[in-house]
């Protein structure tokens, strides 16, 4: 139970680590040797990445979605005249609680990555590493 909804969490998702991947693309050495001496150093830099990508970055990039899915859930039509306009208050009362779950679901779990991804910045794709710890160009197929 526990694997399946860490499987989903955004921590987790390559793609939602965008200061993460590009700090470990330049500070990285290419051997193991050296990655293992420097673990020390990483630690700190990790959680400050981290920290970065799941505070500043990821909300901010799930915003645009989560006020459209906002909107379509405001303006959604409703079967028939009376019903639509039955369920408006309804709506409006309910609308900063949609957009609040809807903008946090975004943004701790890795739901809609392609739907989200033109909006996460370039630099911060995820790039291969060998089996022997060296970089190797970014996958063909990206999140986009």
């Amino acid at each position: 139970m526990v694997g399946i909804q860490l499987s989903t969490c955004a921590v987790t998702d390559v793609h939602h680590l965008a200061t993460t991947n590009y700090v470990d693309r330049k500070i990285t050495p290419d051997n193991r040797v050296a990655q293992w001496a420097l673990t020390p150093v990483y630690i700190p830099i990790a959680a400050v990445t981290l920290t970065v990508d799941n505070f500043i970055i990821a909300p901010i990039v799930h915003l645009p979605s989560a006020l459209l899915d906002t909107w379509d859930f405001l303006t959604g039509d409703v079967e028939g005249y009376y019903a639509n306009m039955g369920t408006v208050p309804f709506r409006i009362v309910l609308l900063p609680v949609v957009f609040a779950g809807d903008w946090m679901g975004r943004t701790w779990f890795a739901i809609d990555t392609r739907e989200d991804g033109w909006n996460w910045p370039a630099w911060g794709r995820q790039w291969r590493r060998d089996s022997q710890g060296r970089l190797i160009d970014p996958p063909e197929e990206q999140v986009q």
